[in-house]
Protein backbone atom coordinates (compact mmCIF):
# COMPACT_ATOMS: atom_id res chain seq x y z
CA UNK A 1 0.00 0.00 0.00
CA UNK A 2 1.40 3.39 -0.97
CA UNK A 3 1.81 6.13 1.56
CA UNK A 4 0.39 9.51 0.52
CA UNK A 5 3.04 12.04 -0.37
CA UNK A 6 3.04 15.59 0.92
CA UNK A 7 1.71 18.10 -1.50
CA UNK A 8 4.38 20.09 -3.28
CA UNK A 9 2.90 23.44 -2.09
CA UNK A 10 3.65 22.58 1.60
CA UNK A 11 7.44 22.46 1.17
CA UNK A 12 7.86 26.25 1.88
CA UNK A 13 5.97 26.19 5.18
CA UNK A 14 9.17 26.05 7.24
CA UNK A 15 10.42 29.27 5.70
CA UNK A 16 7.18 31.00 6.61
CA UNK A 17 7.35 29.73 10.21
CA UNK A 18 10.99 30.83 10.59
CA UNK A 19 10.11 34.28 9.30
CA UNK A 20 7.25 34.61 11.76
CA UNK A 21 9.39 33.40 14.68
CA UNK A 22 12.20 35.77 13.66
CA UNK A 23 9.80 38.73 13.76
CA UNK A 24 8.53 37.66 17.18
CA UNK A 25 12.07 37.18 18.53
CA UNK A 26 13.14 40.57 17.15
CA UNK A 27 10.12 42.09 18.90
CA UNK A 28 11.16 40.54 22.20
CA UNK A 29 14.76 41.75 21.80
CA UNK A 30 13.53 45.24 20.90
CA UNK A 31 11.26 45.32 23.93
CA UNK A 32 14.09 44.07 26.20
CA UNK A 33 16.52 46.74 25.00
CA UNK A 34 14.02 49.57 25.28
CA UNK A 35 12.71 48.26 28.63
CA UNK A 36 16.28 48.36 30.01
CA UNK A 37 16.70 51.95 28.80
CA UNK A 38 13.34 52.93 30.31
CA UNK A 39 14.31 51.31 33.61
CA UNK A 40 17.65 53.15 33.72
CA UNK A 41 16.10 56.55 32.93
CA UNK A 42 13.28 55.95 35.43
CA UNK A 43 15.83 55.13 38.14
CA UNK A 44 17.77 58.33 37.38
CA UNK A 45 14.55 60.35 37.51
CA UNK A 46 13.66 58.81 40.87
CA UNK A 47 17.08 59.55 42.34
CA UNK A 48 16.79 63.17 41.21
CA UNK A 49 13.27 63.48 42.62
CA UNK A 50 14.31 61.95 45.96
CA UNK A 51 17.35 64.19 46.34
CA UNK A 52 15.44 67.31 45.27
CA UNK A 53 12.67 66.61 47.79
CA UNK A 54 15.23 66.04 50.56
CA UNK A 55 17.13 69.23 49.73
CA UNK A 56 13.88 71.21 49.67
CA UNK A 57 12.78 69.77 53.02
CA UNK A 58 16.13 70.65 54.59
CA UNK A 59 15.85 74.18 53.23
CA UNK A 60 12.37 74.42 54.78
CA UNK A 61 14.07 74.41 58.18
CA UNK A 62 17.23 76.26 57.25
CA UNK A 63 16.28 78.85 54.65
CA UNK A 64 13.55 81.04 53.17
CA UNK A 65 13.17 79.39 49.73
CA UNK A 66 12.77 75.59 49.92
CA UNK A 67 11.01 75.34 46.54
CA UNK A 68 13.83 77.27 44.88
CA UNK A 69 16.38 74.93 46.48
CA UNK A 70 14.55 71.88 45.13
CA UNK A 71 14.26 73.38 41.64
CA UNK A 72 17.94 74.32 41.60
CA UNK A 73 18.85 70.74 42.46
CA UNK A 74 16.74 69.50 39.53
CA UNK A 75 18.41 71.99 37.18
CA UNK A 76 21.92 71.08 38.31
CA UNK A 77 21.38 67.31 38.18
CA UNK A 78 19.72 66.50 34.85
CA UNK A 79 19.15 62.95 33.70
CA UNK A 80 20.09 61.99 30.11
CA UNK A 81 16.59 62.83 28.81
CA UNK A 82 15.50 65.38 31.42
CA UNK A 83 17.97 68.12 30.57
CA UNK A 84 16.05 70.94 32.22
CA UNK A 85 12.81 71.50 34.15
CA UNK A 86 9.70 71.41 32.00
CA UNK A 87 6.09 72.36 32.43
CA UNK A 88 5.46 68.82 33.68
CA UNK A 89 7.68 69.37 36.73
CA UNK A 90 5.86 70.17 39.97
CA UNK A 91 7.59 71.35 43.18
CA UNK A 92 5.58 72.12 46.29
CA UNK A 93 7.26 72.90 49.62
CA UNK A 94 6.10 74.10 53.02
CA UNK A 95 7.48 74.22 56.56
CA UNK A 96 6.52 70.56 56.94
CA UNK A 97 8.44 69.24 53.94
CA UNK A 98 8.62 69.13 50.17
CA UNK A 99 7.07 67.12 47.34
CA UNK A 100 8.54 66.85 43.84
CA UNK A 101 7.26 65.38 40.60
CA UNK A 102 9.44 65.40 37.50
CA UNK A 103 8.98 63.80 34.12
CA UNK A 104 10.22 63.18 30.61
CA UNK A 105 7.43 64.01 28.19
CA UNK A 106 8.96 62.21 25.17
CA UNK A 107 11.34 59.32 25.76
CA UNK A 108 12.35 58.02 22.31
CA UNK A 109 12.46 54.25 21.84
CA UNK A 110 15.16 52.68 19.69
CA UNK A 111 13.68 49.45 18.38
CA UNK A 112 10.06 49.41 19.46
CA UNK A 113 9.24 51.74 16.57
CA UNK A 114 9.16 48.64 14.35
CA UNK A 115 6.13 47.58 16.39
CA UNK A 116 4.55 51.01 16.03
CA UNK A 117 5.66 52.43 19.40
CA UNK A 118 7.80 55.50 18.78
CA UNK A 119 8.09 57.02 22.26
CA UNK A 120 6.66 57.08 25.78
CA UNK A 121 6.53 59.40 28.77
CA UNK A 122 8.22 58.78 32.14
CA UNK A 123 7.78 60.37 35.54
CA UNK A 124 8.94 60.06 39.14
CA UNK A 125 7.74 61.63 42.36
CA UNK A 126 9.04 61.95 45.90
CA UNK A 127 7.89 63.50 49.17
CA UNK A 128 10.21 64.35 52.06
CA UNK A 129 8.87 65.36 55.45
CA UNK A 130 10.53 67.29 58.23
CA UNK A 131 9.68 66.32 61.80
CA UNK A 132 11.00 66.79 65.29
CA UNK A 133 13.85 64.36 65.89
CA UNK A 134 13.41 61.30 68.08
CA UNK A 135 16.93 59.88 68.24
CA UNK A 136 17.61 56.42 69.51
CA UNK A 137 20.13 53.61 69.12
CA UNK A 138 23.73 54.07 70.24
CA UNK A 139 23.64 57.84 69.56
CA UNK A 140 21.29 58.57 72.46
CA UNK A 141 23.11 58.86 75.78
CA UNK A 142 21.55 58.62 79.27
CA UNK A 143 22.00 62.24 80.28
CA UNK A 144 19.61 65.11 80.83
CA UNK A 145 20.93 68.67 80.38
CA UNK A 146 18.94 71.46 82.01
CA UNK A 147 17.18 73.47 79.28
CA UNK A 148 17.26 77.28 79.37
CA UNK A 149 13.75 77.33 77.91
CA UNK A 150 12.29 76.18 81.22
CA UNK A 151 14.56 77.25 84.08
CA UNK A 152 13.12 77.19 87.57
CA UNK A 153 15.90 78.76 89.53
CA UNK A 154 18.31 76.22 88.12
CA UNK A 155 21.97 76.40 87.14
CA UNK A 156 23.15 79.39 85.14
CA UNK A 157 24.97 77.18 82.60
CA UNK A 158 21.90 75.72 80.92
CA UNK A 159 21.37 74.68 77.31
CA UNK A 160 20.43 77.43 74.86
CA UNK A 161 21.63 75.93 71.53
CA UNK A 162 22.58 79.38 70.29
CA UNK A 163 25.04 79.12 67.42
CA UNK A 164 26.87 76.06 68.68
CA UNK A 165 26.97 76.58 72.42
CA UNK A 166 30.18 75.59 74.14
CA UNK A 167 29.16 74.23 77.50
CA UNK A 168 30.76 72.69 80.58
CA UNK A 169 28.60 69.97 82.17
CA UNK A 170 28.66 68.74 85.73
CA UNK A 171 26.60 66.46 87.91
CA UNK A 172 27.34 68.89 90.74
CA UNK A 173 28.00 67.82 94.29
CA UNK A 174 26.34 67.78 97.68
CA UNK A 175 27.09 71.45 98.13
CA UNK A 176 26.19 72.75 94.67
CA UNK A 177 23.79 71.67 91.95
CA UNK A 178 25.04 70.78 88.50
CA UNK A 179 23.44 71.30 85.11
CA UNK A 180 23.54 67.59 84.23
CA UNK A 181 21.64 64.53 85.50
CA UNK A 182 22.01 60.85 84.73
CA UNK A 183 18.75 59.30 83.53
CA UNK A 184 17.34 55.92 82.72
CA UNK A 185 16.64 55.11 79.06
CA UNK A 186 14.33 52.37 77.82
CA UNK A 187 16.31 49.62 76.13
CA UNK A 188 15.67 48.08 72.73
CA UNK A 189 13.63 44.90 73.02
CA UNK A 190 11.63 46.21 75.97
CA UNK A 191 10.08 49.32 74.40
CA UNK A 192 8.18 51.16 75.54
CA UNK A 193 9.25 51.26 79.17
CA UNK A 194 7.05 53.97 80.71
CA UNK A 195 9.29 54.45 83.75
CA UNK A 196 12.58 54.50 81.85
CA UNK A 197 14.25 52.85 84.85
CA UNK A 198 17.42 50.92 84.13
CA UNK A 199 19.43 48.62 86.35
CA UNK A 200 22.78 46.91 86.53
CA UNK A 201 25.28 48.16 83.94
CA UNK A 202 22.69 49.66 81.60
CA UNK A 203 23.87 53.23 82.23
CA UNK A 204 27.46 52.37 81.32
CA UNK A 205 26.40 50.44 78.22
CA UNK A 206 24.33 53.32 76.90
CA UNK A 207 27.04 55.88 77.65
CA UNK A 208 29.84 53.91 76.02
CA UNK A 209 27.76 53.16 72.90
CA UNK A 210 27.40 49.42 73.53
CA UNK A 211 23.71 49.69 74.40
CA UNK A 212 20.85 50.52 72.05
CA UNK A 213 18.30 52.91 73.53
CA UNK A 214 14.73 53.28 72.33
CA UNK A 215 13.73 56.47 70.56
CA UNK A 216 12.37 59.23 72.78
CA UNK A 217 10.85 62.56 71.85
CA UNK A 218 9.65 65.81 73.36
CA UNK A 219 7.39 65.33 76.33
CA UNK A 220 8.88 61.98 77.38
CA UNK A 221 9.25 61.42 81.11
CA UNK A 222 12.58 60.02 82.32
CA UNK A 223 13.73 58.95 85.76
CA UNK A 224 17.00 60.28 87.17
CA UNK A 225 19.52 58.01 88.82
CA UNK A 226 19.03 58.01 92.57
CA UNK A 227 22.72 57.69 93.51
CA UNK A 228 24.69 60.67 94.85
CA UNK A 229 26.46 62.83 92.22
CA UNK A 230 29.85 61.43 93.21
CA UNK A 231 28.72 57.87 92.47
CA UNK A 232 27.22 58.87 89.10
CA UNK A 233 30.48 60.63 88.24
CA UNK A 234 32.46 57.47 89.00
CA UNK A 235 30.14 55.35 86.88
CA UNK A 236 30.42 57.88 84.04
CA UNK A 237 34.21 58.18 83.93
CA UNK A 238 35.16 54.74 82.56
CA UNK A 239 32.26 54.43 80.12
CA UNK A 240 32.75 57.91 78.69
CA UNK A 241 36.48 57.31 78.34
CA UNK A 242 35.90 54.31 76.07
CA UNK A 243 33.61 56.40 73.84
CA UNK A 244 36.05 59.32 73.59
CA UNK A 245 38.87 56.97 72.56
CA UNK A 246 37.29 56.39 69.14
CA UNK A 247 36.55 60.02 68.23
CA UNK A 248 38.04 62.08 65.43
CA UNK A 249 37.76 65.84 66.01
CA UNK A 250 35.04 68.47 66.15
CA UNK A 251 36.40 70.35 63.12
CA UNK A 252 36.46 67.20 60.98
CA UNK A 253 32.93 66.13 61.94
CA UNK A 254 30.92 69.33 62.31
CA UNK A 255 30.79 72.76 60.66
CA UNK A 256 28.52 75.58 61.83
CA UNK A 257 27.11 78.10 59.37
CA UNK A 258 26.33 81.77 59.99
CA UNK A 259 22.85 80.98 61.26
CA UNK A 260 24.22 78.59 63.88
CA UNK A 261 23.02 75.49 62.08
CA UNK A 262 25.23 72.41 62.39
CA UNK A 263 26.23 70.56 59.25
CA UNK A 264 27.34 67.06 60.27
CA UNK A 265 29.86 65.38 58.00
CA UNK A 266 30.38 62.14 59.92
CA UNK A 267 27.41 60.67 61.79
CA UNK A 268 29.57 57.70 62.82
CA UNK A 269 31.87 59.80 65.02
CA UNK A 270 31.19 58.36 68.52
CA UNK A 271 31.71 61.77 70.12
CA UNK A 272 28.67 63.11 68.25
CA UNK A 273 25.73 62.09 70.45
CA UNK A 274 22.07 62.93 70.92
CA UNK A 275 21.13 64.14 74.39
CA UNK A 276 17.77 65.03 75.96
CA UNK A 277 17.32 68.57 77.24
CA UNK A 278 15.06 68.50 80.30
CA UNK A 279 13.03 70.90 82.38
CA UNK A 280 14.76 71.82 85.62
CA UNK A 281 13.49 69.34 88.23
CA UNK A 282 14.71 71.47 91.14
CA UNK A 283 16.97 70.32 93.99
CA UNK A 284 16.90 66.57 94.64
CA UNK A 285 16.76 64.87 98.00
CA UNK A 286 19.74 62.57 98.59
CA UNK A 287 19.05 59.05 97.35
CA UNK A 288 15.70 59.95 95.78
CA UNK A 289 15.09 59.66 92.02
CA UNK A 290 13.20 62.43 90.23
CA UNK A 291 11.00 62.54 87.15
CA UNK A 292 12.24 64.90 84.44
CA UNK A 293 10.41 65.93 81.28
CA UNK A 294 12.18 66.09 77.92
CA UNK A 295 11.67 69.57 76.44
CA UNK A 296 13.65 68.91 73.22
CA UNK A 297 16.65 66.95 72.01
CA UNK A 298 19.99 68.27 70.82
CA UNK A 299 23.22 67.10 69.29
CA UNK A 300 26.24 67.26 71.56
CA UNK A 301 29.82 66.91 70.44
CA UNK A 302 31.94 65.78 73.38
CA UNK A 303 35.25 67.61 73.32
CA UNK A 304 36.76 66.50 76.63
CA UNK A 305 36.42 65.51 80.25
CA UNK A 306 37.99 66.74 83.47
CA UNK A 307 40.21 67.92 84.84
CA UNK A 308 39.13 71.01 82.88
CA UNK A 309 37.81 72.81 85.91
CA UNK A 310 35.56 72.12 88.86
CA UNK A 311 32.36 73.46 90.29
CA UNK A 312 33.52 73.47 93.89
CA UNK A 313 36.97 71.92 93.76
CA UNK A 314 35.77 68.31 93.55
CA UNK A 315 33.20 67.88 90.77
CA UNK A 316 34.77 67.24 87.35
CA UNK A 317 33.38 68.91 84.27
CA UNK A 318 32.61 67.46 80.87
CA UNK A 319 33.14 69.77 77.91
CA UNK A 320 31.17 69.79 74.69
CA UNK A 321 29.41 71.84 72.03
CA UNK A 322 25.61 71.78 71.91
CA UNK A 323 24.22 71.95 68.38
CA UNK A 324 21.06 72.30 66.40
CA UNK A 325 21.29 69.82 63.60
CA UNK A 326 19.47 67.87 60.95
CA UNK A 327 19.77 64.11 60.83
CA UNK A 328 18.79 61.48 58.30
CA UNK A 329 15.82 59.19 58.74
CA UNK A 330 18.02 56.72 60.59
CA UNK A 331 17.60 58.86 63.69
CA UNK A 332 13.85 58.44 63.68
CA UNK A 333 11.17 61.05 63.20
CA UNK A 334 8.29 61.95 65.46
CA UNK A 335 4.72 62.95 64.70
CA UNK A 336 5.28 66.62 65.56
CA UNK A 337 6.54 69.03 62.89
CA UNK A 338 10.02 70.46 63.28
CA UNK A 339 10.06 73.90 64.88
CA UNK A 340 12.76 76.55 65.06
CA UNK A 341 13.44 75.80 68.73
CA UNK A 342 14.00 72.09 68.21
CA UNK A 343 17.54 70.89 68.59
CA UNK A 344 17.29 67.85 66.33
CA UNK A 345 15.10 67.59 63.25
CA UNK A 346 14.81 64.65 60.90
CA UNK A 347 14.18 64.76 57.17
CA UNK A 348 12.96 61.54 55.58
CA UNK A 349 11.35 60.30 52.39
CA UNK A 350 7.75 59.21 52.89
CA UNK A 351 6.79 58.41 49.28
Amino acid sequence: MRRPQAALDERGAVVVIVAIVAVVLFGFVALAVDAARIYAERAELQRTADAAALSGAQAAWQGPDPSGMARRFIEENPTPYHHSPTGADVVSCSVAGCSVEIGVERFELLFAGVLGIEDTSLSASATAELSAGTPGGDKLIPWGIIDCLSPEGGPASCASLSGGQEIALSFGSTEQRGNLVGVGLPAEGSCPDPSGVISGTGYEEFLSGRGLACEIGKGASLTTLSEPAEVVQARTAAALGSRLAGCSSFGQTVSIDDSGFAHVGDLDDPCLVAVPLVADPGPAEPGVAQQVTVTRLALLYLTGTGPVGTVDGSAPLYEGVLLQGLLSAEAGGGEAPCESGDGVCVVKLTE
